[in-house]
């Protein structure tokens, strides 16, 4: 079986959709961690 690639995806993006479909509490939360997911992939 072959890797599945995506390219050009908004990641952050994508993790809010999936995140407004599956989380009823501390929604705000993400918005902590859209911050934070860019400055760790960098520093990583």
């Amino acid at each position: 079986m072959g890797a599945i690639r995506f390219e050009g995806v908004d990641i952050l993006d994508s993790l809010e959709q999936i995140m407004e479909l599956h989380t009823q509490h501390y929604k705000d939360d993400f918005d902590l961690d859209k911050e934070l997911i860019p400055k760790l992939a960098v520093s990583g």
